[in-house]
């Protein structure tokens, strides 16, 4: 549940939330194609299915820790882009 401060000086609201990703409404957790997200506890709700290609990392990581560097747009691999913007 997120707090009355939040309510009171939030400009808009939009279903679009962390890394533009949909915010589910009947869960209220943010979807990413893969796993869900839960923006009030910041923790994943499931290990990260790609989880086994980084095992140096955690399952619950998101784009090893960095999501400056790295994008993940569907939930299964991360991505990294580039000083020019690019992937």
């Amino acid at each position: 549940m997120k707090s009355p401060i939040f309510y009171l000086y939030s400009k808009f609201d939009t279903r679009y939330k962390f890394t533009a990703k949909e915010l589910d409404n009947e869960t209220s957790y943010t979807y990413f194609g893969a796993r869900y997200y839960d923006s009030d506890l910041s923790i994943w709700l499931s290990v990260d299915p790609m989880s086994d290609k980084y095992p140096s990392t955690s399952v619950y990581m998101y784009c090893s820790g960095n999501p400056v560097i790295f994008i993940d747009p569907n939930g299964l691999d991360e991505w990294e882009v580039n000083k020019k913007g690019l992937i």
